[in-house]
């Protein structure tokens, strides 16, 4: 990020963090200055501010300075949302300016106010130009109050440090939505030139850098380190917890940043200190964390080809799902909750389709619920319209982290980042269009010639039956698809390479040979004993040698 990036939005502080000017009336660009802030404002200053929100920001301004997490909880998840109902259903919360004199017009508070004021138009409204300007600003000032340790002397429910990252990158995604947009719509001139004009709000260099900046300033590595087994005492209230929890939020930010842009091994190393094995989860203890953070794992794992990874935490997080999501009715994110759960459905039958594995009959009488007969008979015949439909829908909303060149549009409306994803994917789809066909196959002998075998196929195009070279070529196929990187435990983007087929087979001259998968064999043959001998002794040579 250079200089003149780091000019208005970014001086390095020894904190480390970029951060905008410390001047509140610093000057915008005249398409989003001060000014026009005020044009804007100016029916939320002749608005009469209710009994009931003065009540809510003066009992939460004391809960934030007497630093009462669990009072605080209960204003930030059930009072705000109450009030929301009864007053600002279609209407913005009041301007902070009418709020600030009812708490000593503290500048910190403030941020935390303007944090849900903007969150609620985003919800509830239409972000102008102003407000996404406004709230990317306040962002960058609310960070850098955090991350001074001297300044930070609140905290917040994990709950709300959660929402703060996820609405900051999903502010991002939308902006970057909305700028990509812009170059296929006629008459929006004066809207490319406000984006131009302000071509370091909302810059995919800051988010990185930001988010970045919190995991490390955080040292949320080195306390889940200290803590070990007790990691799930970073969830508690106490010295360093706001800091900890945002940089461990902070990683699940770049986690969706980095699928987003299409980067699945990066995604997977900014979490690789997340523990997914310990009994208290610390991602567990916010539903929609929890949920998030499984779903883009997930989904990182599908587009790797690793499915029996992708189909593992699927089924986990819709088994999750299943258990609390009559308790979550009343909650405000339910309706996102079940949004995710949905595609999540359509995921994980999408790597059922491709690498066929055996799930639980609850979960498969749910996932009836979620996917057709039709589309099932779809994928069961390779049908590569199914595939592109269903990854449509269910996959993240990927975006292009570049500016967009205004000056020279493309001549396609179709979503650039959206159906590169989906080519990629669709190419591998293409690639096993044949293996479930051989698959069924092999499931019906224990040993058969590779003739007789390649006389059952018949060539989509001349409707003959398969050449043998050609059927042998599926059958290495069929090895080389079933052989992926599986995950057993520690970094998620670690792993073995292993079989998953649920069937095992091999070619002897002209003979295949099919048998169970090693996993399901009642007793391991004397050569798999004395190899697995081997391969214990091999470290001990080594060092004898040595």
């Amino acid at each position: 990020i250079n200089a003149e990036y780091m000019g208005r939005f970014g001086r390095e502080r020894l904190t480390g963090m970029p951060i905008v000017s410390d001047d509140e009336d610093a000057p915008l660009p005249e398409s989003s200055g001060r000014a026009a802030d005020d044009r804007l404002a100016d029916d939320d200053a002749a608005e009469v501010v209710p009994e009931a929100v003065l009540q809510f920001v003066g009992d939460l301004y004391k809960a934030v300075g007497q630093q009462d997490v669990q009072a605080i909880h209960g204003l930030y998840e059930n009072t705000f949302n109450k009030i929301t109902d009864a007053y600002y259903k279609s209407a913005k919360w009041p301007k902070w300016d009418l709020v600030a004199p009812h708490v000593n017009n503290d500048e910190v508070f403030m941020l935390l106010y303007k944090e849900i004021y903007y969150r609620h138009i985003y919800a509830k409204l239409t972000p102008s130009f102003q407000h996404r300007i406004e709230s990317f600003r306040n962002y960058c000032r609310l960070f850098e109050a955090v991350v001074d340790r001297d300044k930070c002397q609140w905290d917040l429910p994990n709950q709300w440090i959660w929402d703060i990252v996820d609405e900051f990158v999903y502010q991002y995604q939308t902006y970057v939505q909305y700028r990509t947009k812009l170059r296929h719509q006629k008459g929006k001139e004066d809207e490319i030139e406000q984006v131009k004009a302000n071509a370091d709000v909302w810059d995919t260099g800051y988010m990185l850098k930001t988010l970045t900046t919190l995991v490390e300033k955080s040292e949320v590595v080195k306390a889940l380190e200290k803590a070990g087994d007790q990691s799930v005492q970073l969830l508690e209230p106490g010295k360093d917890h706001l800091l900890h929890m945002l940089g461990y939020y902070a990683s699940m930010g770049l986690l969706r940043l980095h699928v987003l842009f299409g980067d699945y091994h990066t995604a997977l190393r900014a979490i690789e200190f997340v523990d997914f094995h310990t009994a208290n989860k610390v991602f567990s203890k916010v539903i929609a964390c929890h949920i998030s953070l499984y779903y883009y794992v997930g989904f990182c794992f599908m587009m790797l080809r690793r499915y029996a990874d992708a189909t593992k935490l699927f089924i986990q997080v819709l088994t999750y799902v299943q258990q609390i999501k009559n308790i979550q009715t009343r909650s405000y994110q339910y309706g996102v909750i079940m949004k995710k759960n949905d595609q999540i459905f359509w995921l994980l039958q999408i790597c059922l389709s491709l690498c066929p594995t055996r799930v639980d009959e609850t979960l498969m009488a749910a996932m009836k619920d979620k996917v057709t007969v039709e589309q099932l008979n779809r994928l069961a015949h390779g049908d590569d319209s199914c595939y592109k439909e269903m990854f449509t829908w269910a996959c993240p909303k990927f975006i292009s982290p570049a500016m967009p060149n205004y000056d020279n549009p493309p001549t396609s409306v179709k979503p650039e980042a959206l159906d590169l994803q989906r080519k990629l994917f669709l190419a591998e789809v293409k690639e096993q269009h044949v293996l479930p066909t051989v698959r069924s196959y092999l499931q019906l002998y224990s040993s058969i010639t590779v003739g007789k075998l390649a006389s059952f196929m018949q060539d989509e195009k001349t409707h003959t039956p398969v050449e043998e070279d050609t059927f042998r070529g599926y059958l290495l196929q069929l090895k080389h698809k079933t052989r992926q990187l599986t995950w057993q435990g520690g970094p998620v983007a670690d792993g073995v390479t292993a079989s998953v087929s649920d069937i095992d087979f091999y070619i002897d001259r002209n003979m295949v040979h099919v048998g169970p998968p090693y996993i399901q064999r009642p007793h391991r043959t004397l050569v798999e004993y004395f190899v697995q001998q081997i391969q214990m002794l091999e470290p001990v040579e080594r060092m004898v040698n040595l």
